[in-house]
């Protein structure tokens, strides 16, 4: 059945349809609220929360066929306030574990010849991620992870999609800035070249 289906269903009192769809979505928030957070436990209560929160927010949805996009949004306005109820810096405070470990893969040309500096560019490129001041670090975790278009995202960040544009050009300028020593560390000539090119398409394939 469809989400259009679905949310209808719901909408009209329907449980189980509403269910069906916390289902089909509670390991896309999950991921979402995961990368934005960096703690599995806050992850998991605002994953719940995001459920709740659409549960009781569902009829002020006008377009059914739009739930998955909707979700999104307020997945990330409740993900942020989290973020800020915990006033500290975002920071890594427990490893990805392997379930995960292909939600954001950066090609590079870097070729690390050991695990152990593949490990390494892979902590150094989650960081920078992290690092990144909240605007940005949303259209990259949209595009690069959940493997959003342009489009898709405008909706969900209610921008244009020029503004999606800047801000994902934006943010793959200060991430090559933020790993360039990293990337001269491991001995590239030339970091702008060298700079890790995010593939989306990748990821799905390698996470498949």
């Amino acid at each position: 059945m469809s989400d259009e289906e679905l949310v209808k269903r719901a909408q009209n009192g329907d449980v189980q349809a509403f269910m069906a769809l916390a289902e089909r979505y509670e390991t896309v928030i999950f991921r979402l609220a995961f990368a934005l957070l960096r703690h599995r436990e806050d992850a998991e209560d605002a994953t719940q929360d995001i459920f709740v929160h659409a549960f009781q927010r569902l009829q002020t949805l006008r377009d059914a066929g739009s739930f998955a996009l909707w979700l999104r949004r307020l997945a990330i306005r409740i993900c942020l306030r989290y973020r800020r109820r915990r006033i500290t810096e975002l920071e890594f405070v427990e490893p990805l574990g392997d379930e995960y470990e292909n939600e954001i893969l950066f090609r590079t040309d870097l070729d690390p010849e050991t695990e152990a500096e593949k490990a390494e560019l892979r902590m150094q490129v989650r960081k920078a991620i992290a690092e990144l001041p909240e605007p940005f670090q949303i259209v990259v975790l949209l595009y690069h992870m959940d493997g959003l278009s342009y489009d898709e995202i405008a909706q969900v960040l209610g921008v244009p999609v020029g503004t999606v544009r800047s801000r994902l050009s934006r943010a793959r300028a200060m991430l090559r800035e933020k790993l360039a020593p990293f990337i001269q560390q491991s001995g590239s000539s030339s970091p702008n070249a060298s700079f890790p090119e995010i593939n989306s398409k990748q990821v799905m394939s390698d996470a498949v």
